[in-house]
């Protein structure tokens, strides 16, 4: 997951300075896998940020949290990331999984602040990894039924837990 930037960006308090950074988390995974640096000043950040997400399962979307960082604690910055103040939440973007998988999204997902509407856009790129594999998690691929023959169409078949089969009563040859 890449977290390019944001444009637009406006924090509840319309005078505030700005200074956003944004949490990453699958949906079925932790809250915030990941964050961003602050960006001091901006409505219109560029992060340049990547990160894989460590806890995605196939089927989950892709949560991001933009908030604008408190003001800093004496002695408790830590490399540019929101340590110390309180933070403001700016706004939340999804990604569904059927958007990203299989051939992943680059564009812009809409900032949506809590009860007041639209509050700017979030650039990012979601690229499944190559070697991803649901099986691997899900065990083998399923196999197809035996072989067999009585039935002329599918029509004349029964739906048996992942692929068509001949009904009980079909005889085989």
């Amino acid at each position: 997951v890449s977290v390019l930037g944001g444009r637009g960006l406006r924090d509840a308090e319309p005078f505030a300075d700005c200074n956003p950074f944004v949490t990453c988390g699958a949906s079925g995974g932790q809250l915030a896998a990941f964050q961003t640096q602050v960006v001091h000043n901006s409505g219109e950040p560029c992060w340049n940020f990547e990160q894989e997400l460590p806890d995605f399962v196939l089927g989950d979307n892709i949560d991001f949290a933009v908030l604008c960082a408190g003001p800093a604690v004496p002695g408790r910055a830590l490399a540019g990331l929101a340590v110390g103040g309180e933070d403001n939440l700016i706004g939340t973007a999804s990604a569904a999984c059927e958007r990203f998988y299989p051939h992943g999204f680059a564009g812009e997902l809409t900032v949506m602040g809590p009860g007041t509407g639209i509050r700017g856009l979030l650039r990012v790129r979601i690229m499944p990894i190559e070697d991803f594999s649901p099986t691997a998690e899900w065990g083998p691929e399923p196999q197809p039924l035996g072989s067999w023959s009585g039935a002329a169409s599918r029509h004349e078949m029964a739906w048996e837990g992942g692929g068509w089969a001949p009904p009980m009563d079909t005889p085989q040859m």
